[in-house]
């Protein structure tokens, strides 16, 4: 009897230690579905990737920017990048260019030697010929005229005043241009007087008596007939419509 209740026993007990070894390999087999991590490392991929800049994307060269856009001016101005190189290089342009000539006679306008000035055109004046030849016809070509600052500016009695002088120095040197084939109608004059006069010279010195050029955009035709349409005065029939 006491044999039969040892083997019961035991048999129970190795049963009941089989089933408790069994037990703890299918807790350890079986993930926990509240310690995966695998979603949160793909939503990490995910923020990562988003926010990560291409690599293939090439930053924007500034100075292929500017030269984007300078062309687009160019486009709209043509001649704009010649126009200020050609009135860079006239800033220190004259006739007489006060060297073999030092400049008009006193209340003269007439040019003091035709062969100078031949010359004169074959060395300065090629920046004019240049400008009138490449600019577009919306660009002209303006000679201003100087005095020295001796005798009053307008006419005094049987003085004619150096603002006469000066736009008759212009004129004479449009015609000499005109002559050797330059455009008349993309030139135009001015007279200054004494109103510029050379610096670091005195005044009374006779290289003021010169004339200097500059390039100019001229308003395009179009807008000046609207600009006038709009400021003739409107009449009752106008008022009407």
């Amino acid at each position: 009897m006491n044999r039969q209740f040892i083997k019961t026993a035991l048999v129970i007990g190795i049963v009941s230690t089989s089933l408790a070894f069994c037990g703890s390999n299918d807790k350890k087999a079986s993930p926990d579905p509240s310690k995966d991590t695998k979603p949160v490392e793909d939503s990490k991929a995910t923020d990562r990737s988003a926010t990560e800049e291409p690599k293939d994307v090439k930053p924007v060269d500034t100075k292929d920017a500017k030269d984007a856009t300078s062309g687009k001016r160019d486009l709209t101005n043509p001649g704009a990048e010649l126009f200020a190189q050609l009135n860079e290089s006239l800033k220190s342009a004259r006739y007489p260019d006060g060297k073999a000539i030092e400049g008009f006679a006193y209340k003269k306008w007439e040019i003091p030697n035709k062969k100078d000035f031949i010359k004169w055109i074959k060395e300065s004046g090629a920046v004019l010929k240049k400008g009138l030849d490449e600019l577009p016809a919306i660009y002209t070509l303006e000679i201003a005229g100087h005095t020295d600052t001796v005798g009053p500016e307008t006419p005094e009695g049987a003085k004619k005043g150096n603002m006469f002088y000066s736009e008759q120095r212009a004129k004479e040197v449009k015609q000499a241009l005109v002559k050797l084939g330059f455009p008349e109608k993309r030139i135009s004059t001015k007279a200054m007087g004494s109103s510029n006069p050379i610096p670091g010279i005195a005044g009374e010195s006779a290289q003021n008596r010169r004339v200097t050029f500059q390039f100019l955009m001229s308003e395009p035709e179009m807008m000046k007939d609207s600009s006038s349409d709009s400021s003739a005065p409107k009449t009752d029939k106008d008022m009407s419509k």
